[in-house]
């Protein structure tokens, strides 16, 4: 009998996800350490400051690699061996999705994308007290400075390397974690309150990515996801999109050869989108939700 769909398990998830990202963390630069023969501080000082060398952006690369797999699936495979449940059951693997719904979901997260650059766009545009704006800022740039590391492609071998760690692999896994086992913690905690259960899921989920100024993209997205994912009863259609809004941000990088000391297409903020794209896009998508998903239909209780 499942007996993890509870605070408890939520509590567990949310302790083993931070402690798994440390534990995975430091066991990645240990591996790089030993790897390329370098002392730990020196594996440390290439992760914090990257220096745009193939050595750095392959640390760069195997310490997100490890790190994101480790802290995902890790605390995903024990929730399962504790709640005796398997992971296919969690994500609704066994469900085979719909080539409708496949292409409408494609359909979905590419304006999607409109509405997540007008979102971060609109966070970076407000006015901040001092404190606040520099702590911000000095975030921002270190998270953007990790990922542009990895960005840093000089060929297709990297773009595959690339589309694999920052596409495929949270398309999947973060996916599983948060509209798979999460969603069905909170549909068992909230005694299937859709609305709930779906916003609760989206919060950890924005939260967890430590990104402000995307903070209300993220939340979009996480929304969006959670939606699908609650009456779909899979992650198949979510973890498709998932793969292509990242994708999106990983070909628009390698075809601009953005390297650490260029501005890099992962920085949405270098697009700007006018509103007047945004909400017609949310529009629509609320329109493809209601019309072409019918099973969609939004509901506080679940059926």
């Amino acid at each position: 009998m499942s007996h993890m769909y509870n605070l408890r398990g939520l509590l567990f998830l949310i302790i083993f996800l931070l402690l798994f990202q440390f534990l995975f963390g430091f066991l990645a630069l240990g591996l790089c350490a030993l790897l390329f023969h370098l002392p730990v501080d020196r594996v440390l000082e290439l992760t914090g400051t990257p220096d745009g060398s193939a050595l750095s952006t392959n640390i760069a690369r195997i310490v997100n690699g490890i790190t994101f797999l480790g802290y995902m699936l890790g605390p995903a495979l024990l929730f399962c061996v504790i709640n005796r449940s398997k992971l296919r059951d969690e994500g609704g693997l066994d469900k085979r999705p719909a080539i409708r719904g496949l292409a409408w979901s494609f359909v979905l997260v590419l304006l999607s994308v409109l509405v997540v650059g007008f979102l971060d766009q609109l966070m970076r545009g407000m006015q901040w007290p001092a404190g606040i704006a520099k702590f911000i800022k000095a975030m921002d740039d270190s998270r953007q400075l990790g990922i542009r590391s990895i960005l840093n492609m000089r060929g297709p071998a990297d773009l595959v390397i690339c589309l694999f760690l920052l596409a495929l692999l949270p398309a999947f896994l973060e996916e599983l974690m948060f509209r798979g086992i999460m969603l069905n913690l909170f549909r068992h905690m909230t005694r299937g309150n859709a609305g709930l259960s779906i916003l609760l899921q989206a919060l950890l989920f924005t939260i967890l990515h430590l990104s402000f100024y995307e903070f209300f993209a993220i939340l979009f997205m996480g929304m969006l996801f959670g939606i699908i994912a609650w009456h779909m009863r899979t992650i198949w259609y979510t973890a498709l999109m998932h793969f292509v809004f990242n994708a999106v941000t990983v070909v628009g990088a390698f075809a601009q050869k953005a390297g650490p000391g260029r501005a890099a297409a992962d920085d949405i903020s270098q697009f700007p989108i006018p509103w007047f794209w945004a909400l017609p896009a949310f529009a629509v998508i609320y329109f493809i939700l209601m019309r072409f998903f019918p099973a969609l239909q939004i509901r506080t209780q679940d059926a």
